[in-house]
């Protein structure tokens, strides 16, 4: 849902994930996000928000968790023949776990991303994007006897097309790499996927 009153912008929207492995079901999540943004200029326009989340798995109840979210990003669009569009923006917020006996899943986290895209076909426009995210975990991992530390990258690249009456389709391709302290997170992945949304 989205209202626009003069200069200012405010949008909120619902949260809901079911993460299944071999048609079970791993991970839930739902929750809400509000973001309020400001136009500067013609040009630009200045943007804060806030995520709530609350993450379920229904057979590893210990590594439920209640994950909040803050974040603030600038987006400018450039003149030119594609329409380009930047943006930057930083977050920060953290992830605790529901259970006190479990702290080696809760962390503290904080990152910046940054990204564009460009017109370059009429109703199509590509976008890429890179961020990074460091992560610090609330206690001491049972098994290797250290409080893991997580610093991840991700790059991002895709296209969004409007399809008809508000509904758009995203094919993208994200490389993650995330580096720990703790061997077994540590990992390159790529990630293949079309989103589907509608926007009203």
């Amino acid at each position: 849902m989205r209202g626009t009153f003069g200069k200012h912008e405010l949008t909120f929207a619902g949260q809901g994930e079911n993460f299944a492995v071999d048609a079970e079901s791993l991970r839930h999540v739902y929750g809400g996000f509000g973001q309020w943004s400001y136009a500067l200029d013609q040009r630009s326009r200045l943007s804060v928000a806030l995520q709530a989340s609350q993450i379920d798995y229904p057979d590893l109840p210990n590594r439920d968790a209640t994950r909040w979210v803050g974040s603030t990003s600038y987006l400018r669009v450039l003149p030119g023949k594609y329409e380009p569009l930047v943006y930057a923006g930083a977050y920060g917020g953290f992830e605790d776990e529901n259970r006190n006996a479990f702290q080696q899943f809760g962390h503290d986290l904080y990152g910046g991303r940054a990204g564009g895209s460009l017109a370059v076909f009429p109703r199509t426009r590509m976008f890429a994007s890179v961020s990074f995210e460091q992560r610090d975990y609330h206690g001491d991992d049972p098994i290797f006897l250290r409080t893991r530390d997580d610093t991840q990258f991700t790059v991002t690249g895709g296209f969004e097309i409007k399809l008809a009456n508000q509904w758009f389709l995203r094919p993208n391709v994200n490389y993650i790499s995330n580096d720990s302290n703790i061997p077994i997170n540590d990992y390159d992945r790529v990630i293949a996927g079309f989103d589907v949304s509608l926007r009203f």
